[in-house]
């Protein structure tokens, strides 16, 4: 049995080497807790006293027994990116985009739970189901049937294909499924023997690109987008074989959804919600334009007196369709776009969302116990003693009292001429990095009463800004590296470009004798400054992703990189770093990640998802010698073997437990790995 533990230790070896991490990497980071913070509505569908919502993360749950104060109960996460929704019979079906289908149980409306799922060869737009089976929109790749008997393990059944086709919607309406096929209109299915479906008619001469569909009587009400005009079209189906454009209107904005209740059609569109007559549908009449919402409505649902709407990143926004006004909402917070630790609390720069404070006195359990209102779009946040500095867009610089650390206030606020985007604290000075203006210098001995006092003109768009040894080191966008002299702070040298750089910096990060320059998709830069008024461009290491955040700690670089998650690179050798673009370990993340700060061994990530925190732990590289006889050789892991998977302690001598972390387990095996002559 032994002799088999290790074949199948060294086989798991073989095939999967470090789960994302590279040899090259001094430390392990794990992914230790989320804190899901911003959302992005694409579908809703109402039923009994809860709304369901499809975001772009997942599928979250909403209290609407009070219409007017909609709260979230519940939330889960799904591997794509939910486009649309559909519920029956205790379960959400979930058009999950690249994902497919997803099946998620929410009998218990909070704390829903992801039961099964099924791949689907394109990109999952809607849902419809229909008895025992489940219809979904599945775009470039047509219709999909399932069957859903067992819920838990959805069959597929038979892909339904057309010439060009692009499925955006599908409603169902007895033994017929009806399908948005985008600029070739209306496909109408046979589906009375699910197993053999069967086109038996298409509207392919109407105006525009068909995105929604919803069948009333004998009319299918399509909502179409033609360029900055949007419509509704109303179709003739009483015979399916011929179906026959009967009216249609072009006043309202490029729209996405259509819902009908009794004689009204309710349009989702890039304004708002409009509102069309339909009691004689081959005479449409427009009832209201648009009811605007705060982003772009994406779909709709009408239940009772109100009409529920995912609103994009606007959240669910909730219609008194008899008013046509807006009586409720569960709005989103914003997009997370920066991040720092002070003490036990994390600091969140939410953009439009203002200040989020999070408690991770429990590292496992992040909560949310503040939000604080800022003036202007939050985008960077910068602890300094007991004031936090905010770069807050077109309202500058925001100075917030954090003397009670859970419960932050306003305490100053100085505009500034520009864009403030990043923020930089050194001795009794605030640095703004304020894009178009540059670099903005304000004295901030007195919180309450910021002072503007020098400004620097930037060759680019100053992103973000570092300061270190009297110098002011600044990702300077289009003009890569830019360096100013603030050894006197009122009255700054002129900027100087770092060498021909490259790339687009987003932001910037100064240790010791280097800047690192997050460069979006031209990866990291690297910059010698141990003499400031020569700066040395060493080189750049690509990545897979989009990097616009940086931060150094403990000789490895943390990189915000976009889709690709969190990218960390060792930085010992900085040569060898540079060379080796297999060297970076990645872990993913939900979303798009924007910022990384690194604080007492863990790593936070402003993600559109929200906050992660990954753990950091020492990996001992210098060593993979367990059996202690002075050399890494197949020995250690036969020793390995024999504890693999144990608690051990220390008494056991030679000890298996090659980074002494208390147990025998995958990290053993990769230290081993990293070093072993073959």
């Amino acid at each position: 049995m032994r002799f088999a533990h290790y074949i199948l230790l060294l086989s798991i070896f073989v095939l999967i080497p470090s789960s994302g991490f590279t040899d090259s990497l001094s430390v392990n980071v794990e992914h230790v807790s989320s804190l899901h913070t911003c959302s992005d509505y694409a579908d809703v569908f109402v039923s009994g006293e809860y709304a369901y919502a499809a975001t772009v993360w997942g599928l979250e749950i909403l209290d609407i027994l009070d219409p007017t104060a909609p709260v979230k109960v519940g939330e889960v996460s799904t591997p794509g990116e939910a486009n649309g929704v559909s519920v029956s019979g205790g379960y959400a079906y979930v058009a999950d985009g690249y994902a497919g289908l997803q099946v998620i149980d929410i009998s218990i409306p909070t704390d829903p739970e992801i039961v099964g799922n099924l791949d689907t060869p394109g990109d999952a737009r809607k849902v419809a189901v229909s008895g025992n089976h489940i219809y979904i929109a599945d775009y470039q790749s047509g219709l999909q049937v399932v069957d859903i008997s067992t819920p838990t393990d959805p069959l597929p059944v038979i892909q339904i294909r057309w010439s060009r086709e692009y499925a955006y919607d599908v409603h169902v309406f007895g033994d017929l499924a009806y399908v948005a096929d985008g600029t070739r209109g209306l496909k109408i299915i046979d589906i009375s023997n699910p197993a053999q479906p069967e086109i038996i008619g298409s509207a392919d001469d109407l105006r525009g690109s068909v995105r929604g569909v919803c069948i009333s009587g004998d009319y299918a009400y399509l909502a179409y987008k033609e360029g900055s005009k949007e419509g509704l079209h109303a179709v003739d189906i009483s015979d399916p074989s011929q179906p026959s454009l009967a009216d249609s209107v072009d006043e309202l904005r490029p729209a996405q959804d259509v819902y009908v209740d009794r004689d009204r059609a309710y349009v989702a569109h890039d304004k708002g919600l409009g509102i069309v007559d339909i009691s004689d549908p081959t005479d449409l009449r427009v009832v209201t334009l648009s009811v605007d919402t705060p982003d772009e409505a994406k779909a709709v649902h009408v239940y009772g007196s109100y009409a529920y709407v995912a609103d994009g990143s606007g959240g669910l926004q909730v219609i008194d369709v008899s008013k046509a006004e807006i009586v409720g909402e569960a709005p989103t917070p914003g997009a997370v776009y920066g991040v720092c630790k002070y003490g036990n609390y994390v600091y969140i720069a939410n953009r439009d969302g203002g200040l989020k404070t999070v408690d991770v006195s429990n590292i496992h359990d992040p909560k949310v116990v503040d939000d604080t209102s800022i003036p202007g779009e939050v985008y960077a946040v910068h602890p300094s003693g007991e004031y936090l500095y905010l770069a807050a867009d077109t309202r500058g610089l925001a100075l917030v009292d954090i003397s009670f650390p859970d419960a932050p206030r306003l305490a100053g606020q100085e505009d500034t001429p520009g864009s403030a985007r990043d923020v930089f604290v050194s001795g009794k000075y605030a640095y703004v990095a304020d894009s178009s203006a540059g670099i903005q210098i304000i004295n901030i001995t007195n919180p309450a009463r910021p002072q503007l006092v020098s400004a620097v003109d930037t060759p680019g768009s100053a992103k973000s800004v570092y300061v270190s040894a009297n110098r002011a080191y600044v990702a300077d966008y289009s003009m890569d590296l830019q360096i100013i002299d603030v050894s006197d702070p009122e009255n700054p040298g002129e900027p100087y470009r770092a060498g021909d750089v490259e790339g687009a910096a987003w932001d910037v990060y100064v240790s010791g004798d280097y800047v690192y320059l997050a460069c979006g998709g031209q990866g990291l830069r690297i910059v010698d400054v141990s003499d400031p008024e020569q700066p040395e461009f060493l080189g750049s290491l690509d990545t897979e992703g989009l990097v616009y955040g940086v931060h150094f700690s403990n000789d490895h670089v943390y990189l915000a990189d976009g889709k690709m998650g969190l990218g960390i690179i060792d930085t010992q050798d900085i040569h060898k770093a540079l060379s080796n673009a297999e060297g970076i370990g990645k872990c993913e993340t939900p979303g798009f990640a924007e910022d990384v700060y690194v604080s007492d061994g863990y790593v936070y990530v402003a993600d559109t998802f929200g906050l992660l925190i990954f753990q950091i732990s020492a990996i001992d590289t210098a060593t993979g010698d367990a059996n202690g006889d002075g050399s890494v050789d197949f020995l250690d892991l036969k020793l390995i073997a024999h504890y693999f998977g144990q608690q051990i302690s220390s008494a056991v001598q030679p000890s298996p437990d090659i980074n002494n972390d208390g147990e025998v387990d995958f990290l053993d095996l990769i230290i081993w790995a990293s070093n072993v002559t073959l």
